[in-house]
């Protein structure tokens, strides 16, 4: 019988502290994409659930996985499971450790990569492993398709094209609403690749002036307060809030929701023309001279 199968069919945490002191072995539950539980009476019984086994001292560990800056964003937190939780924060992984990924699939499969392409993918990637693994499954398969053991460039331009075309529906259906207009041409769409491009902190957030460099390399020259209002749009449900919004007034900062939405957004922009990896390969690097930290709102 599972563990699920003794317990009672609404478990008290109380039943589920017996039932693990009853087993003689230490085991590790994993809860992974726990922030897309979406319901908060669940989250509150996972919190009550992990103070009851610190107080009983039960070996067992219990280890959730999610996006997040900190448990709060995750689970019913409060004061009293504080102690028996240890956050670990994941940051976006470097591009050597992303080009490892590269390097050990295409060994395996006695194959390898033209330094280009790998580069490409790594930087198309912005730290997340999920890319990585999508573009280079891709582009493999692009090149197996044309008889070939080395992945080259044209093959990873292949590889974004259909990443982009099999994205999850709710990357696409946010990407469409926030950039929808009956204007055209409208900012919405260059505002949210500039965005994609901007300069970040730790925590994904940039500031408004942060865009103008990429802006600008994509042919749009503008103040902060011509596209301030366009950022506010995007961080409210008109706009299906694509970016979240922090600070005070003159202060703000703002990141994307769905971090896999920053990939898109260039993978995008890139597909339909609005910009060149080149554009890419520029708005990505260190900020351009006369970038002054300075009130933008």
């Amino acid at each position: 019988m599972s563990l699920a199968g003794q317990l009672p069919p609404e478990p008290a945490p109380d039943d589920v502290v017996g039932l693990l002191r009853t087993i003689d072995a230490q085991i590790v539950f994993v809860f992974d994409e726990f922030d897309q539980l979406g319901d908060q009476r669940v989250a509150q019984a996972f919190a009550e659930v992990i103070k009851a086994l610190s107080d009983h001292d039960v070996a067992s560990k219990i280890v959730l996985v999610g996006v997040g800056d900190n448990i709060d964003h995750l689970i019913a937190s409060h004061a009293s499971i504080a102690r028996a939780l240890v956050q670990i924060r994941m940051p976006r992984m470097v591009a050597d450790e992303l080009a490892v990924i590269i390097s050990t699939g295409a060994k395996r499969l006695g194959m390898e990569w033209e330094p280009a392409a790998a580069t490409r993918v790594v930087k198309l990637s912005q730290g997340l492993p999920h890319y990585v693994h999508r573009l280079a499954l891709f582009a493999t398969r692009e090149a197996l398709s044309n008889e070939s053991l080395s992945v080259t460039m044209d093959d990873v331009k292949t590889s974004m094209k259909e990443a982009i075309e099999t994205a999850t529906q709710t990357l696409t259906d946010a990407y469409l609403k926030a950039t929808s207009s009956q204007r055209s041409p409208s900012l919405f769409g260059p505002v949210l690749l500039a965005c994609a491009l901007s300069r970040t902190d730790d925590l994904g957030y940039f500031r408004p002036f942060s865009i103008r460099r990429p802006l600008k390399l994509l042919g749009h020259d503008l103040d902060v307060p011509t596209f301030a209002s366009h950022l506010n749009k995007f961080a409210s449900e008109d706009r299906g809030n694509i970016l979240q919004k922090i600070g005070t007034e003159r202060q703000y900062r703002y990141r994307f929701r769905d971090p896999l939405m920053q990939p898109y957004v260039i993978m995008r922009g890139i597909s339909d023309g609005a910009c060149s990896m080149a554009v890419v390969d520029q708005g990505l690097i260190a900020p351009g001279e006369g970038e002054e930290d300075e009130d933008e709102e």
